[in-house]
Formats: structure tokens, sequence, C-alpha cells
């Protein structure tokens, strides 16, 4: 968990990663950075628009997965207006051996789905 590598949503890229940062005061694990297109370096390749942002707290962690209770927001993304917003737990989850762990809650907007990951 605390070797977060960045986060990213799909709608805005797969192939430039935004910053994760990860503290542990005491026993609290602590979670917040985002990825904005705004702030990608001119080669970030493919790149839609938006935000994704996250800060919250880690209230539990598995083997392959971790509960995450906090705000996760997409503004702008796909589409310039729209706003999803996650406040609460949600659970993030390796599956398939990936090398992140993927949002779980992936269509709580507009029938679209979001896939918000957070890279290890």
């Amino acid at each position: 968990m605390r070797g977060a590598q960045g986060i990213t949503l799909q709608w805005i890229s797969w192939n430039w990663r935004g910053t994760v940062e990860v503290m542990q005061p005491g026993d609290v694990i602590m979670i917040k950075g985002g990825q904005d297109s705004t702030k990608a370096p001119t080669n970030a390749g493919d790149l839609g628009t938006g935000r994704v942002e996250i800060d919250g707290v880690v209230t539990e962690i598995g083997s392959d997965y971790f509960l995450f209770d906090g705000e996760i927001v997409i503004t702008d993304s796909p589409d310039i207006g729209r706003v999803c917003r996650w406040s609460g737990p949600v659970e993030f989850r390796v599956t398939q051996g990936r090398q992140y762990w993927r949002m779980q809650d992936m269509t709580k907007c507009d029938g679209l789905t979001d896939y918000v990951d957070i890279y290890f």
C-alpha cells in the first residue's frame, strides 16, 4: 500500500499516471492524490480531459484488496461538465494478477464505467 506508484482514470490516460501520496501517521493510512489532464507532460500520449481526485483513509487491508473511506471525485471526464462523486467506503481490489488495485464500484454515475486504478 505504501508503495503506490500512481493513479489513473481510463478517460484521462492509462499511459500517464497521476500522483498518489500514501501517509501513515500512527495507525492510520491516508491516501491523497489525483490525475489531472492539464498537468500531463507533453509526451503523455493519448490523453482525454478532466481530473480524478482521491482523499481519505484505508480502513482495512487484505492480501488482494483494501477498503477506502473518503472521497473520490471525477470532473470533466469523459465529458466537460460531468461530475461523479463517491463518498464513504469503496473497495479496491487486485484481479487477474494485475499490478494495480481497481475501484470496484465502477458504475456509480451516468451508467458509465469508470476505471479508477491505483498502481503498486
